[in-house]
């Protein structure tokens, strides 16, 4: 359900039975959950920006290429460690990412199967953050053919300056990458993610008394664990400054655990 439906404005469900039918003539159904997101966070970021990807760039091949109503970036042989960069011109919050392969159905055809995701932050613009779930980095699954989409949605939004896919696993896994990409999110507002601590906006010359402000994602505590198990908090009331800030909001009762 999740990846048939998260992140698209309608989804088609087929009910099957996998495991058999262990009550025979009698009528089954399948019960449905869903609630509707605002939308206004979920634009196609490199189609809505009108600069034909010229905004991806890649660690070999023609980054732009990548676009996803392009031709499809294909990695140089050579390239064991490939990635897609988008870099933008401002700060945005991602929410999903689609992928498609290239190519044709014969032998022309070349998908990513299995890739991560990394990025920078506004906070730091010279280290590479991977996209994690309880400090696990998260793989995302990708195509099986070269034609369908691929949606893959967040289990909670990043905001980023830099963001890169980075390709573990492909089709043939003995040539070259090669991918199509659309970003989905939102202009970025001064949202941080569950893991960021205070060093990265109060420095040790900071007056007393300076307040800044910033926004936590929803759903923080399942980001680090169960029960928050991978948050790192320490201090009551008053926190230390390597304190994951949304945690320790959690923890000091400023915002509910739902938020």
């Amino acid at each position: 359900m999740k990846t048939a439906c998260n992140g698209r404005h309608e989804c088609e469900v087929t009910p099957t039975n996998q495991f058999g039918d262990p009550c025979p003539n009698v009528y089954k159904y399948m019960e449905i959950h869903f609630e509707c997101v605002s939308s206004n966070c979920f634009h196609p970021l490199l189609q809505s920006s009108g600069k034909n990807g010229q905004e991806l760039s890649a660690s070999s091949g023609t980054g732009p290429d990548a676009l996803y109503t392009g031709i499809g970036w294909i990695a140089d042989a050579s390239d064991t460690s490939p990635w897609i960069q988008y870099d933008p011109v401002k700060m945005y919050k991602l929410w999903a990412v689609s992928t498609w392969g290239t190519g044709a159905g014969d032998d022309t055809g070349k998908w990513v199967e299995e890739y991560f995701i990394e990025y920078q932050s506004s906070h730091d613009e010279t280290k590479w953050n991977p996209y994690t779930h309880n400090y696990e980095t998260i793989m995302f699954v990708g195509n099986s053919d070269p034609f369908a989409e691929r949606n893959s949605q967040l289990e909670y939004p990043l905001s980023y300056r830099k963001v890169r896919i980075r390709p573990t696993k492909w089709h043939p896994q003995e040539g070259p990458a090669s991918m199509r990409v659309e970003f989905f999110g939102c202009e970025g507002d001064d949202v941080i993610s569950c893991s960021e601590n205070s060093e990265n906006f109060i420095l040790e010359n900071t007056p007393d008394g300076t307040a800044v402000t910033k926004t936590c994602p929803a759903q923080c505590r399942e980001a680090m664990g169960n029960n928050g198990g991978g948050a790192k908090v320490y201090g009551t009331g008053i926190y230390s400054g390597d304190s994951m800030i949304c945690m320790a909001a959690i923890h000091a009762g400023v915002i509910q655990v739902k938020h």
